[in-house]
């Protein structure tokens, strides 16, 4: 059985003995997930965790809105520098780049650390992240995307939303 499978089945499993709505259950996990990364990563920065069902994680998001002129730059881009990472977006657009926060993932992480790391100003963070004894260790990100209607995202390439 895959930790994925595992995870929806505890939450499933939850949701029948104590008569709790899965939702509920699955909101909780996405706020403990966002906390988690807001102190790792900084509360300044925008980000958002969605619970994956085909896959049974929580999908960890850092936004970042390309804005002429950018007035936080914890949060925003401007559009020379989505143009130097050939990220194809307006100003108005939201960029959403995983943040893969599984030791699973490492190997992805590491590859779009240096594609991304400039853009997403992780790169200390993650250091000091990692070497946290309390916390659990090989924190990265990876590729970014503008935010469709749905909450689907490429994990190659960014592309963006009309404003």
């Amino acid at each position: 059985m895959s930790e994925g499978t595992s995870l929806s089945q505890v939450i499933d499993q939850v949701s029948k003995d104590k008569n709790i709505d899965r939702k509920i259950l699955v909101e909780a996990l996405e706020s403990a997930i966002l906390t988690a990364a807001k102190r790792a990563f900084g509360e300044e920065r925008e980000m958002e965790a969605k619970f994956n069902d085909a896959t049974g994680r929580v999908d960890l998001f850092q936004i970042i809105i390309v804005a002429d002129p950018v007035s936080n730059s914890a949060k925003e881009i401007s559009l020379d520098e989505a143009k130097q990472f050939n990220l194809q977006a307006d100003a108005g657009d939201e960029l959403l780049f995983q943040i893969f926060f599984d030791e699973k993932d490492q190997a992805r992480a590491e590859e779009q650390d240096g594609k991304y790391g400039a853009l997403l100003k992780l790169n200390r963070a993650w250091k000091t992240f990692a070497a946290s004894p309390r916390k659990p260790r090989n924190r990265s990100f990876c590729s970014g995307c503008a935010r469709p209607n749905a909450t689907t995202c490429s994990t190659s390439t960014a592309t963006r939303r009309a404003s």
